[in-house]
């Protein structure tokens, strides 16, 4: 089973933990705001997706059939399509299905596309109940072997499989992009500090600011990089633009700090103030860092703070966390046309100086060196240089 097929539902738990929380100060001290959204659109999106690929995969499938009791009345009988997905689609199709602010899997894309063919809208029918549809005389269980029936030919078409072949290619190659930046920073030094800050605005701009206003905050960022003692220690840095229904336009970053220092919650503070300086004042951050239990909850295990070259726990997380940013696009991503939303900086190649690394006893610290993924191109500046974009 692939790792697309494997891992959809935690990577939709990823994108609902990025979209739908953000710091906020409890009582002097760092904490988690949970928005509204949290815990229910990542869900019902994962069992949107998962019946889709089950339609896919048999090939089509009924919710409902019927069959006569003993008054000769017709009774619906729920299969396990029935069962499992009526009700999440019935929330899904009011909730989410006709929203504008996102793009959706192409499995999932597949499911409104049929409502909108089958002249579905929640605005004039409700898809709830046993009324039924004024148009078409059909109840909801009825129009939900219908919708079943129009997700079966849609994923069936070549149309389909090209979209999805361009999504989950760009995902690729951003994974294999962030991977080898992660590879090769621990290839040039065995110590890492690896800082997780979201860059947002203060709610009372969120509204007001523009795709065009983040992307110069975030190039103003990391060109001052060049002449800020604070910024010069980044070594390298992987960055996300998000949109979520509360917290607005922000930037979900992953930086790879100078590990002279091991206080990882203080750097990323003070980075975080320094975004809220080149914003205006109007932004604010997130210090993921002084929050690394809340993530491990979530499935990610801690994959920031200080990380040796050779410790496979903590960087296996931090892994996790790079795979799950580069793909969350595939699954789920805001609508914003025109621009590149996943990005990363260019590293080099250092030069190896004496034999190469290889891996020792915990006991033994000797420093040496690991080897690049001999699948990324050798593009590579350091972090002093602009940062690279990546299409989405």
């Amino acid at each position: 089973m692939s790792y697309e097929e494997d891992d959809f539902s935690k990577i939709y738990k990823y994108s609902d933990l990025i979209k739908n929380t953000e710091g906020k100060e409890i009582e002097g001290k760092e904490g988690v705001e949970i928005h509204r959204d949290f815990d229910l659109m990542g869900p019902l999106l994962a069992d949107m997706e998962a019946l889709v690929r089950e339609i896919e995969f048999s090939k089509g499938g009924v919710g409902f059939t019927w069959e006569r009791d003993g008054k000769n009345r017709l009774v619906p009988i729920a299969t396990s399509l029935g069962k499992r997905y009526f009700s999440d689609v019935m929330v899904f199709f009011e909730l989410y299905a006709f929203a504008e602010r996102y793009v959706f899997s192409p499995h999932v894309e597949a499911l409104c596309e049929a409502f909108a063919a089958l002249e579905l809208h929640p605005s004039f029918f409700p898809f709830r109940g046993n009324l039924p549809d004024p148009g078409t005389g059909k109840t909801p269980l009825q129009l939900f072997n219908d919708v079943l029936a129009k997700v079966a030919e849609i994923v069936g078409s070549s149309k389909f499989r090209e979209q999805l072949r361009v999504r989950r290619r760009n995902a690729e190659r951003n994974e294999a992009k962030g991977l080898a930046i992660e590879q090769q920073v621990f290839a040039n030094r065995s110590r890492q500090l690896v800082l997780m800050l979201h860059f947002g605005y203060e709610e009372k701009h969120r509204s007001s600011v523009t795709l065009e206003e983040i992307q110069q905050h975030r190039k103003k960022f990391f060109n001052n990089c060049r002449t800020n003692k604070l910024l010069r220690g980044i070594v390298d840095y992987i960055w996300k633009i998000e949109e979520g229904e509360e917290s607005g336009l922000h930037l979900h970053m992953l930086i790879f700090y100078s590990a002279d220092s091991c206080r990882d919650v203080h750097i990323a503070k003070q980075i975080g103030e320094y975004w809220v300086k080149v914003t205006g004042g109007k932004g604010r951050y997130w210090n993921s860092n002084a929050n690394k239990l809340f993530h491990e909850k979530y499935g990610h295990g801690i994959g920031t703070g200080e990380i040796n070259w050779d410790d496979d726990a903590k960087r296996e997380a931090l892994r996790t966390n790079i795979r799950y940013m580069a793909k969350a696009d595939q699954f789920l991503k805001a609508r914003l046309d025109g621009c590149h939303l996943f990005g990363t900086s260019q590293v080099k190649d250092k030069k190896k100086i004496g034999r190469p690394r290889s891996k020792k006893p915990k006991l033994d610290d000797e420093p040496a060196d690991i080897t690049l993924a001999d699948s990324l191109d050798n593009t590579g500046t350091d972090a002093m240089s602009p940062d690279t974009d990546l299409d989405d």
